[in-house]
């Protein structure tokens, strides 16, 4: 399957549902009919090729979107498979699930090169988010299972009910001590094996032009350092695992 490229042409000052950009969606389609695909803009619909120049991609199984998206939210809520990557900020609800879906992100890996904003991997159950910017409040909320990798700052109620999964973060937010346990500080081998499996992803997507040092730098610094791990939510018996460089 060819990737796909989508170049966001004005500044779009009005909420969207992102939802229906994934691989699946897409599967099968020519590009003019990949640009015929309804988006929900404010109270208005129009269609993806009203908002960005389309092109495919000679990265195979890859989404690739460019340009400010802060307005764009449900981006990757039905990710099973392959990457997609943004370059530029996003706005609430990446990976998350639309309407009464049960399950967010269940595959693949995420790239943003900005920020995000609320409810990031919000019912995430499995694949990689990596964010080299910062995120909003209630991160891993619901989480399941999968990896969340934060450069940045982290807001209110991270890792609210979340059963299992691992968060990996520069340093520890603030959490309520009857549902989070204390940073036990070690360090494992683990980190040397997960830094090298992202170092040649970093590499590659530096070499078109995705910005990924601040997580580079995270990685690096926790492989080589101390860091802590802190378990919960224990309100809803979860074994959910924050990885933190500072606490």
């Amino acid at each position: 399957m060819n990737g796909w490229t989508f170049e966001l042409k004005p500044k779009v000052e009005k909420d969207v549902d992102a939802s229906p950009i994934h691989l699946d969606t897409f599967k099968g389609k020519a590009i003019d009919e990949v640009r015929a695909i309804p988006l929900s803009i404010g109270k208005e619909i129009c269609s993806i090729g009203d908002l960005f120049l389309v092109k495919k991609s000679n990265q195979n199984n890859t989404i690739r979107l460019e340009g400010d998206l802060s307005h764009f939210h449900h981006i990757a809520s039905a990710q099973q498979r392959g990457q997609t990557i943004v370059c530029g900020d996003v706005g609430d609800y990446l990976a998350a699930p639309t309407g009464a879906r049960r399950a967010g992100m269940s595959g693949g890996r995420l790239i943003v090169s900005g920020s995000a904003g609320d409810a990031v991997g919000h019912r995430m159950r499995r694949g990689e988010i990596a964010i080299n910017g910062s995120v909003g409040n209630l991160l891993a909320a619901h989480m399941v299972a999968g990896t969340i990798i934060v450069a940045g700052e982290v807001g209110r109620n991270c890792g609210y009910a979340m059963r299992r999964g691992t968060l990996c973060l520069s340093k520890l937010p603030d959490l309520c001590p009857k549902r989070f346990g204390k940073p036990t500080q070690f360090q494992t081998a683990f980190f040397s094996l997960m830094q090298k499996q992202w170092q040649e992803e970093l590499q590659t997507l530096g070499s078109v032009g995705v910005d990924l040092s601040e997580i580079t730098r995270l990685l690096d610094q926790i492989r080589e350092t101390h860091f802590a791990s802190v378990r919960g939510d224990f309100a809803v018996g979860g074994q959910g695992e924050m990885i933190v460089l500072r606490y």
